[in-house]
């Protein structure tokens, strides 16, 4: 008898305001989910972000958790950059 275990991953990728991103990301990526593992990095302009997880739900729930995360970031941004 084999035991298989599912592996799903998504991979995101940004080129809009690589450094904010990363910093605001980063953090919330160090945080433990379970039955997931998430990993960033900043290559020039670009931050990718590669969740990996063990099942459909879990996956769901860590990209909907960055995708949050990333929203409110690129807000905060456009919003800051009408005061300076």
């Amino acid at each position: 008898m084999f035991l298989l275990i599912p592996h799903l991953s998504a991979v995101l990728r940004t080129d809009s305001e690589p450094g904010a991103v990363y910093a605001a990301l980063e953090p919330e990526i160090r945080r433990a989910l379970p039955r997931t593992e998430t990993t960033i990095s900043r290559e020039g302009g670009t931050v990718t972000i590669t969740v990996e997880a063990a099942d459909t739900s879990s996956l769901r729930a860590s990209v909907n958790s960055l995708l949050e995360c990333l929203t409110v970031t690129q807000r905060i941004n456009s919003v800051t950059k009408d005061f300076t």
